[in-house]
């Protein structure tokens, strides 16, 4: 059966609505707004139209911040109805997850970073391994449209329909920008929910040379991490690496090319990783202070404006703090209680972020940087809600929390009997 008769299904597409309220990273009205889509079946007379004429809409690109620095990235957007049907379309090629090797780990059915960190952990010994890390600059957007339809239609014989949807959607060289029509480069598209099927596919071929090669590789997207034992072998696989991002026409972010020798630490996918422990990596640290810096200051000149209280603005940080490491916020971003404590091994960097947060949460408090911020006590913080990393990590690795959904679907830590 072709995708587009699954679109046809509304058995499936209750599987798919399943399927998204079970993640818990929607918020309220887009969870109302999904779950009317489909149970009115809003979705037919659109899938009746794109089977006839696989057109779809002019996307829109925004340019965002990328990770709280001065570098922007582009995404792109497709119409409410559109984007629910790629959405859909998404989930229905995770059927095909059989034709990709299992040291892939992004945008697939029961794995993922947590799997890519395991297989690492338990298979090889720092000790006595050579590293190389690389990363794509612009992965999504650098895709050639061609080569990856042409991958699509050789890995996909039976999926026509599908094959023309995407060749009218990525040879389409135009986007809306600022209410104007551009030409762009769009690759397939960052940002929308087929991108991340199409980038699997587009490096596939990378995939089962290493797989063959009885290597332990590991990639997620455009993140690529191949571990050796000896010298030699590290530079043939670093050769074949950039033989294949070479063949494909795409860049590596000479920023992230990084090597390691035995002893050394590596960093992949926001851990840190040793052959004594397995820690929170330093970058994920500096991304999560910016973002805590961030909300400090804005709630700092929210509270001049308002002229809310001292505790009441201290409270609305320790909400947002404990909404990003242990409630499943409406973001959509997975909290780090879920992230990190089933796999880190220490609680050094968890320290450095609870002293961090402390010290925010005493400047949003007193408005000052100095001796004055510790007027209010640790204990007082602690009143109003905050909670420890450090204490929350140790708890959840003797066994006295646990990491559950209740029925708000948020994931939340707590305590067990």
């Amino acid at each position: 059966m072709e995708i587009i008769d699954k679109l046809k299904d509304h058995n499936l597409w209750m599987e798919f609505l399943a399927y998204k309220l079970s993640r818990g990273d929607l918020i309220k009205r887009d969870r109302e707004d999904l779950q009317r889509f489909i149970e009115t079946r809003e979705y037919e007379d659109f899938v009746k139209r794109i089977e006839k004429d696989v057109n779809l809409s002019i996307p829109k690109v925004l340019e965002i911040n990328k990770n709280g620095v001065k570098k922007k990235r582009l995404v792109f957007s497709f119409e409410r109805e559109e984007n629910y049907v790629l959405k859909m379309i998404a989930f229905c090629l995770k059927d095909y997850d059989h034709l990709f090797c299992d040291n892939l780990y992004s945008f697939r059915n029961d794995t993922g970073v947590k799997k890519a960190i395991r297989k690492i952990i338990s298979s090889i010994d720092l000790n006595n391994a050579y590293t190389y890390k690389v990363d794509i600059h612009d992965y999504f957007n650098s895709i050639n449209t061609d080569s990856i339809l042409k991958m699509f239609r050789d890995k996909f014989p039976k999926e026509k329909w599908l094959f023309s949807l995407f060749e009218n959607m990525l040879l389409n060289p135009y986007a809306i920008k600022d209410d104007n029509r551009i030409y762009i480069k769009k690759g397939v598209m960052a940002g929308t929910p087929t991108a991340g099927s199409l980038a699997n596919l587009y490096l596939s071929e990378m995939d089962s040379f290493f797989m063959k090669d009885d290597a332990l590789y590991a990639r997620y997207s455009d993140d690529i991490i191949v571990f050796a034992t000896s010298k030699e072998m590290i530079n043939k696989y670093e050769l074949e690496i950039k033989r294949f991002i070479r063949e494909k026409e795409l860049e590596i972010n000479p920023q992230k090319e990084i090597r390691t020798c035995p002893g050394e630490k590596i960093e992949f996918l926001g851990f840190s990783i040793s052959a004594s422990e397995t820690n929170v990596s330093d970058m994920a640290i500096t991304k999560i202070k910016a973002k805590i810096k961030r909300k400090t200051r804005a709630l700092y000149r929210w509270k001049i404006r308002k002229k809310a209280s001292n505790e009441r603005t201290a409270k609305a940080l320790i909400r947002f703090l404990n909404n990003k490491f242990y409630n499943n916020n409406i973001h959509g971003e997975i909290t780090w209680c879920r992230w990190y404590f089933p796999l880190i091994t220490t609680d050094s960097k968890l320290k450095i972020l609870d002293d961090y947060s402390v010290n925010c949460i005493r400047y949003l408090y007193t408005g000052k940087n100095n001796k004055k911020n510790y007027d209010l006590r640790y204990t007082s913080i602690t009143d109003m809600g905050f909670r420890s990393l450090v204490n929350s990590f140790w708890k959840y690795k003797k066994g006295r929390y646990e990491v559950i959904e209740n029925e708000n679907l948020f994931v939340q830590i707590v305590q067990t009997s």
